[in-house]
């Protein structure tokens, strides 16, 4: 009876610690995956969030209902920001060489650079940790189970698949993590057990931006802002593009038309549009900048009738939120042709109207806009631009999708918007487009009149046709 219960003891354990080729875990130097954690430690907590880890390019992604934490580990900067309607944002410092925090960062001894961990110090798989054995998980995953101690008072059990669970993403049987438990050691209570889901080798999720029109204070030292003119997300000297406007007064899209020409003596700006007035009459506004001489013409195309100013200068009747158009052609130098130089943030990619992948860039300006209605505290500007090959095939940026404007009050109440979407972009504009001859007609000033006499012969039947004159 001893031998019996001795050989099946004996034969439990080679069950348990017997494996196929058992070897330590390798990861994947990027992986995308949900985690599920629950916490506990005196109060229970269930928390779910979505893990984007990329060693090559420095940084750590957590995504939850509430927030987005971005870990720039080359600057050992973390901002968090809020989905909230007050879409907020923090930046904190992130620790270092913290051997009980996986999400703390390391020294490059070589170059004294910061780095993001190795993914198994990530999850705090040391590499003291011991085979443990072989159990089931979720009743359906067969797994390997590691040992480690963190602390004189816990344990860490990671579990992870074993090689023959099959991934149609992981071509190089890299290791699948499946759940780390923390333990104490002297009464075995469970601190947290962490469970990951949805485990892939690569990044495929495209949409790693924070909410669209928050600007990060101190995310970015101030000495290495963008210029957008320096990495070719400009305009060129000539361009034609519609543009729609929706603000959160004015809900219902507006559209417009903006052509712009650019010479080397003149520059000319033309706005097509029907302002927000009682008369709703379509209006023409083109700007000319000239060598001696800079004017205004605003046309009524419905009536004919014209207005010149010698002076540039928009006057908004109502609140910029009110004006969006008149906004865009107020402040056109600051937002279109000539932005702030090392004034925007590189915020990363977005699915722009579907189908489109914007790369997006954000600045914040204080005291902007001058308003006769509001105060405004501080404008966060943010563009969207794509790279497809459309026009300029040297260029890095080829066409602009939307320009977002967030106008706040107070930095901590939800601010007002100005969104701007950009259609039918090409640069496909002429002189002819500019043609101010009707302001000069309309007012009765001066212009150019031509007389010239039209003959016909050869005509049969004579109507004194050869003496008519035709005036244009």
């Amino acid at each position: 009876m001893m031998m019996c219960r001795f050989y099946l003891l004996f034969m439990l354990i080679i069950k348990v610690h017997g494996d196929d080729n058992v070897t330590y875990p390798n990861f994947s130097r990027q992986a995308e995956f949900l985690i599920e954690s629950i916490i506990n430690d005196g109060q229970h907590k269930r928390l779910f969030f979505e893990c984007i880890y990329d060693y090559d390019n420095n940084y750590l992604i957590l995504i939850s209902e509430q927030t987005l934490e971005y870990y720039n580990y080359t600057t050992l900067t973390k901002a968090i920001y809020s989905k909230t309607n007050l879409k907020q944002c923090n930046t904190y410092p992130i620790d270092i060489n913290n051997p009980f925090d996986g999400f703390s960062g390391v020294i490059n001894s070589n170059d004294n650079t910061t780095h993001i961990r190795s993914f198994n110090d990530f999850l705090l798989l040391t590499s003291n940790a011991t085979y443990f054995g072989e159990t089931i998980l979720r009743g359906y995953i067969h797994v390997n189970q590691w040992i480690t101690s963190i602390s004189n008072n816990s344990d860490i059990i990671w579990s992870f698949a074993k090689s023959n669970y099959i991934m149609p993403w992981n071509s190089q049987n890299f290791t699948i993590p499946i759940q780390r438990i923390i333990k104490r050691k002297d009464d075995g209570f469970i601190l947290q057990i962490l469970n990951i889901f949805s485990y892939k080798t690569i990044i495929t999720k495209l949409d790693l931006t924070p909410p669209k029109g928050i600007f990060c204070k101190d995310l970015v030292p101030i000495n290495e802002l963008i210029s957008l003119q320096d990495i070719d997300m400009k305009f060129p000297k000539k361009f034609n593009v519609r543009i729609d406007v929706s603000t959160t007064s004015q809900q219902l899209w507006k559209s417009f038309h903006l052509r712009y020409y650019l010479t080397n003596k003149q520059k000319l700006i033309r706005y097509d549009y029907t302002p927000s007035d009682n008369t709703l009459n379509p209006l023409t506004i083109i700007l000319d900048y000239s060598q001696n001489t800079s004017r205004l013409y605003k046309i009524n195309r419905r009536t004919g009738s014209c207005i010149i100013n010698e002076s540039m200068n928009i006057i908004l009747m109502k609140s910029v939120i009110h004006n969006p158009i008149e906004t865009l052609i107020k402040y056109e130098d600051i937002l279109l042709s000539n932005p702030p130089k090392r004034f925007f943030q590189y915020s990363g990619k977005r699915p722009c109207r579907g189908s489109i992948l914007c790369e997006i860039y954000i600045g914040q300006l204080s005291l902007f806009s001058f308003d006769l209605e509001e105060d405004w505290l501080a404008t966060n500007i943010e563009w969207g631009w794509s790279k497809r090959n459309i026009i300029n095939k040297n260029s890095s940026y080829y066409y602009p999708i939307y320009l977002n404007l967030n106008l706040y009050r107070e930095m901590n109440e939800p601010p007002a918007n100005i969104h701007y979407e950009f259609y039918d972009y090409h640069t496909n504009v002429y002189l002819n487009e500019f043609d101010l001859n009707l302001c000069y007609r309309s007012n009765q000033l001066e212009y150019q009149h031509l007389t010239f006499q039209f003959k016909i012969r050869n005509q049969s039947i004579s109507n004194n046709i050869e003496n008519n004159l035709i005036n244009r």
